[in-house]
């Protein structure tokens, strides 16, 4: 216990000495960045996929100035799956200097673009920070595919999930090896935790990402002559926590794909489905992690008897309480104050003294492990 206070002191100091620097890159004079984008052809599509190269371009180059070469190639999945999905996040405004009009049958475009370089840093240091805080634990994909109808590959949600946390540097168990046995065990696996744990333990993992996929085939169209199949697509994942069996975050949702196959249509309503929802998967996983690594807990406070002349000075106060580590109001109605509080775990047991210790002239009228009730007696708040 007095080893995690520590880490997890040592990683709050580092937040505490990033975040100036976040604040100073957020308020630094404007830089811009050049980058350039090549599309085949000309026309307006050209022109866009010229344009949305050019930004990456701008981008990328923006990195490689933020960066050294080194930590450049240790973060590159990382790095390449930010830079394709949100690359609108990071570039603030852009001009085009230079448009080659499609000449010679191709379009070449170049920006001046004004990269927001601390955002960028801010995303990749956040999932790093929790990430190596949880000592980057091993983590083992299985999820049961299945179709109704007779499909060829049935592995794609599997890789699309190891594809997508292998970009945000999770440590992910072999999937050669993984491959064999979802074939031969995953329907016993994903219905029987006992066995799950007994095989993620096997592989030395401690979070599992289970669940199921499956897709059915829809109409047969059209479209110039030309056949166009469409597939439904349902997926269900949840992220366990091996040692203590706990759900750390949830991701359910049902899809539509159009395509040339039955089987590139079911592909392409996975991927739909699953881009939707993934950053929210993550996000939820990233914050049950990191209220693991700082301990913790959400509390409601309840002040009755707060006349409006108070609130400031109440909130102000409630800053300096021993173990609270934030606090916003949620309501006033009535002269009675609503807080949510989150609370360092540790001073749990003495928050109620904490507090009374700040405000002598608080009476507690109701306390539950979850929330607690206030009222001022007559006097002011010190």
């Amino acid at each position: 216990m007095i080893k995690k206070k520590i880490f997890a002191g040592l990683i709050w100091l580092i937040i505490v000495c990033l975040v100036p620097f976040s604040i100073a890159q957020e308020n630094e004079s404007p830089q811009m960045t050049e980058g350039t984008g090549l599309a085949d052809g000309i026309g307006p599509s050209a022109h866009e996929e010229a344009l949305r190269k050019a930004l990456r371009n701008a981008v990328e180059n923006a990195i490689g100035v933020m960066v050294d070469s080194v930590t450049l190639v240790n973060n590159q999945k990382l790095l390449e799956d930010n830079i394709y999905t949100n690359v609108d996040g990071y570039v603030k405004k852009y001009e085009i200097v230079h448009d080659n009009q499609g000449a010679d049958n191709y379009t070449e475009i170049t920006v001046n673009a004004q990269v927001e370089k601390w955002r960028l840093e801010s995303d990749l240091r956040a999932i790093k920070l929790i990430l190596s805080a949880k000592s980057n634990p091993r983590t083992m994909v299985i999820i049961t595919e299945s179709s109704a109808d007779d499909f060829n590959n049935l592995s794609f949600a599997n890789l699309m999930v190891e594809q997508f946390l292998s970009s945000k540097t999770f440590d992910l168990v072999d999937s050669n090896q993984m491959q064999v046995i979802r074939q031969r065990d995953a329907i016993t696996f994903a219905n029987d935790p006992a066995k799950a744990k007994a095989l993620a333990t096997r592989f030395g993992a401690e979070l599992l990402i289970t669940g199921s996929s499956k897709l059915s085939k829809g109409a047969e169209t059209r479209s110039y002559g030309i056949p166009v199949y469409a597939c439904s697509a349902t997926l269900n994942l949840k992220a366990v926590d091996m040692d203590t069996g706990k759900v750390l975050a949830l991701l359910s949702g049902t899809g539509t794909g159009w395509a040339g196959t039955s089987e590139a249509a079911g592909q392409e309503a996975l991927q739909t489905l699953f881009d939707e929802k993934k950053d929210t998967f993550l996000k939820d996983l990233m914050e049950t992690w990191r209220k693991e690594v700082y301990n913790s807990l959400p509390m409601t406070l309840i002040i009755s008897k707060c006349p409006p002349q108070k609130r400031k000075e109440l909130k102000t106060g409630l800053k300096k309480v021993a173990g609270i580590i934030s606090i916003s109001e949620k309501s006033y109605t009535n002269e009675t104050l609503e807080f949510n509080l989150e609370i360092n775990a540790t001073s749990m047991p003495s928050l109620e003294e904490h507090i009374e210790d700040q405000f002598p002239d608080f009476l507690l009228t109701s306390k539950t492990d979850q929330r607690m009730d206030f009222e001022i007696k007559a006097g002011p708040i010190r």
